[in-house]
């Protein structure tokens, strides 16, 4: 009933299965509004993670250089377990991430195929009256 007073004003020649797609299609908008934000910030927290990587790496041989301090090797050490840091956070980030954007990408399909099948029955129950 909501469905087809939402859409009263809507040409005649609209049938219940149109009206009724086009729902379901806002209605799943709505539930992927932020899924897709979740799904960037998963895909790109590990290159952000190596860009700090490698722009550690870049610090720590300028310092290498500048300094000449190759042989002190606890000096390397600490420069490249700092630009490492960026990488484990990009991980950190991304895997967690990942999961709740596959979780929730699976709900929100299981909730479309259910509101489907639903659809379907209505639609069967109202045509057989």
């Amino acid at each position: 009933m909501v469905v087809a007073y939402k859409y009263r004003d809507k040409p005649k020649g609209m049938s219940l299965e149109e009206k009724i797609s086009e729902k379901a299609a806002d209605i799943k908008l709505d539930l992927e509004r932020n899924l897709n934000m979740l799904g960037i910030i998963a895909s790109i927290s590990p290159l952000l993670g190596l860009l700090g990587t490698v722009v550690g790496m870049i610090t720590v041989f300028a310092n290498i250089n500048l300094l000449g301090t190759s042989s002190n090797a606890d000096f390397l050490a600490s420069g490249i377990s700092e630009a490492l840091i960026t990488t484990a956070f990009g991980l950190i980030v991304a895997v967690p991430g990942l999961v709740f954007y596959r979780m929730f990408q699976h709900k929100v399909d299981k909730l479309m195929i259910n509101l489907q099948n639903q659809t379907s029955t209505f639609i069967d129950f109202i045509e057989s009256l």
